[in-house]
């Protein structure tokens, strides 16, 4: 797994498999969600509660390439963590 500390930074990029170029163009105009991650975001969940669990916080830095939209995907996060139980600050 990975170890969390008192500050953690993730940072959702491109999903594994798959090129920036290829994405870039796929994506655009960025608009909008065109390929959730739900592993990714149960990947965040977890760190995230790990990282509270040991009074840290985390910085989520989203790109478009992660799901196709960051601003969605940061909505989208922050509404699962809260279906969590961790409440995003």
């Amino acid at each position: 797994g990975v170890e969390v500390g008192p500050r953690c930074v993730v940072r959702l990029m491109i999903p594994p498999g798959r090129r920036y170029a290829e994405l870039a163009e796929a994506f655009a105009p960025y608009d909008r969600l065109r390929a959730p991650q739900p592993g990714m975001r149960a990947d965040v969940r977890e760190i995230v509660a790990r990282s509270e669990a040991a009074g840290g916080e985390v910085f989520v830095i989203a790109n478009n390439k992660a799901e196709g939209c960051s601003p969605l995907t940061v909505v989208a996060l922050a509404e699962s963590l809260a279906r969590s139980g961790v409440a995003p600050r």
